[in-house]
């Protein structure tokens, strides 16, 4: 899983009272793309809803991100007052809808200057184009210039979750690892706490009874359970029933940044070699919380580097004991499913943008 830096720097606008200069500014490549230009024509003191420029928004890591607000700094120049400027929004400019809402900025400050949207902005690779509007006093100083400077986006609170599995493990294993699970906060302006995952393990030629001991441990330290004493699982639920694995406390998931639990459960020697096991989770049913207000939080499933929806399912074979098969992650969705992290049968190596935790063998 690449940790990705919610870094974003956007363009400067400069605007005239009299006639602004045509630029258009590319912002260094990231999470998502910005290009601002600013308007070519004078601006008229005293008429509301001003454009001041337009912001090119676009993805650039694959599936989509949702933006809650821009900060934004304005500065004023050549006699121009901050005061002279109101009711400052953001559009669409595909609709010509207002996206902030009631959330319009009326009295500048000379620091950063929060544009709150009205609900999310979902951003993919397609580019969604946003005008800044501001109403412009009767009083403003002819040839004053103002420069809307905007900064890194905050994106808004969210989870994603893949799960990717190993291609088999061996009957008689203690402590085997059946799955990964990434909590992913890359694209998330705000800390998530996970206080509980259901896993529901569907057996084919083994039985749940087969499996006991189940718990999830964080990568970078796999000897340390999250859920013991009275939330220790000792057996699992029936075939293809959600099992809730409770940690003992709530595990954060900073903004920005990824937590990965490794899924494992001492399987018996009994175990049918050539039996599998398949585990599931439903990113919805993860309990999560806001780290800033205690809401209620729904994860979703994660994005792949391309884009596509990572998988949050996938297959182990059970071998005989003593015996694995080496190869990619059996994420369900064959071979060829694109993923970005990669679990190996005998190493259990984890790369995470270059860091690299290797997971001991059970």
């Amino acid at each position: 899983m690449k940790y990705i830096q919610i870094g974003v720097v956007a363009a400067s606008l400069l605007l005239f009272a009299g006639v602004a200069s045509a630029q258009t500014v590319a912002a260094p490549a990231g999470p998502v793309n910005v290009t601002t230009t600013p308007v070519t024509t004078g601006v008229v003191s005293g008429t509301p809803g001003t454009t001041f420029g337009t912001i090119n928004v676009s993805g650039n890591g694959g599936g989509t991100y949702a933006i809650s607000s821009i900060p934004i700094t304005v500065v004023p120049g050549n006699g121009a007052q901050l005061s002279s400027l109101s009711n400052c929004q953001l559009f669409n400019s595909a609709t010509g809808a207002s996206i902030s809402g009631g959330n319009a900025v009326n009295v500048l400050g000379t620091g950063t200057n929060t544009f709150n949207l009205s609900t999310p902005l979902q951003v993919s690779g397609a580019t969604t184009t946003l005008s800044v509007r501001c109403d412009v006093a009767s009083t403003a100083t002819n040839g004053g210039t103002y420069q809307f400077i905007a900064g890194n986006p905050i994106f808004a609170p969210g989870l994603g979750i893949m799960v990717t599995t190993p291609a088999s493990v061996p009957a008689g294993r203690a402590g085997a690892l059946l799955a990964l699970v990434t909590l992913d906060g890359t694209r998330s302006g705000t800390q998530t706490n996970v206080s509980a995952i259901p896993v529901t393990l569907t057996f084919n030629g083994a039985s749940a009874s087969e499996f006991s001991n189940c718990n999830l441990s964080n990568v970078t330290s796999l000897g340390t359970p999250l859920n013991t004493g009275t939330n220790a699982v000792g057996s699992l639920n029936t075939n293809g029933t959600a099992t809730t694995i409770a940690l003992n406390t709530p595990l954060a998931v900073t903004a920005g940044s990824a937590q990965i639990l490794a899924l494992s459960c001492d399987v018996s020697p009994v175990t049918p070699a050539g039996s599998t096991v398949t585990v599931a989770v439903d990113p919805a049913t993860i309990a999560a919380t806001n780290g800033s207000t205690g809401g209620g939080i729904t994860p979703t499933g994660d994005f792949t580097p391309n884009g596509s929806i990572a998988p949050i399912i996938g297959t182990v074979e059970i071998t005989a004991p003593g015996v694995t098969i080496p190869g990619v992650p059996n994420t369900g969705e064959g071979g060829n499913a694109p993923i970005n992290l990669m679990i190996l049968a005998l190493s259990g190596l984890v790369v995470i943008a270059g860091s690299v935790f290797l997971l001991k063998r059970a």
